[in-house]
């Protein structure tokens, strides 16, 4: 409703100067000031409103999450914050990046084994993560894990969580794990997306 108001009165302006005789708007410098002026006013006004609308949605969205700073990456998708004055683990929910740092314990339970690309995946995390980041939480159905990790969608900004960007730059891959599955479908878009276009370690390791 909001942007097709803009569009009228956009429109409306338009057709008044349209309307004006052209040796009035030559001649007149007065009259075309006004009109220079009064485009500029609405069109200034307008974009404020829609900036001030968008940042009202965005602090809005993140005032409903856990706000947290970042303490420390352990790997691609586990990382240390302070939240609320606690040093928490945080594990990723929805992606698994391969290994780099795990025991030799998990690594004989898993099968999995440490990895120069799981390297590479903790690398671009500290990337994403430096010490004293501020990120936004969002748990789902079942809030910690196992290890006692807290579960979390952790978000940089109202549109892009830390998620988003591993998948689709192919530093890993999805994990669904219900009943977490909030974002399930975009997390295996963002997988193909990636998949397709060779990014990452879909360049043959994620294959193998």
């Amino acid at each position: 409703m909001y942007k097709l108001k803009r569009k009228i009165i956009i429109a409306l302006v338009i057709c008044l100067i349209s309307a004006l005789p052209i040796t009035e708007i030559c001649s007149g410098g007065l009259i075309r000031t006004v009109f220079k002026d009064v485009v500029s006013d609405v069109i200034g006004a307008l974009t404020t409103k829609t900036t001030e609308t968008s940042a009202k949605t965005d602090t809005a969205f993140l005032d409903g999450l856990t706000e947290a700073t970042v303490t420390y990456v352990v790997d691609g998708d586990t990382f240390y914050a302070d939240v609320a004055g606690t040093r928490t683990k945080i594990r990723l929910i929805g992606v698994d990046t391969p290994e780099s740092v795990a025991t030799e314990e998990y690594l004989a339970k898993s099968g999995k084994q440490n990895t120069a690309e799981g390297k590479s995946a903790s690398d671009y995390s500290k990337q994403l993560l430096p010490a004293g980041t501020k990120v936004w939480l969002e748990t789902d159905a079942c809030e910690t894990d196992d290890y006692g990790r807290l579960l979390c969608y952790v978000w940089l900004d109202s549109d892009t969580m830390v998620q988003d960007l591993l998948l689709l730059d192919g530093y890993a891959q999805t994990m669904t794990v219900p009943p977490n599955v909030k974002y399930s479908k975009r997390f295996l878009d963002e997988q193909k997306a990636a998949r397709e276009s060779n990014e990452g370690f879909w360049n043959g390791f994620f294959d193998s």
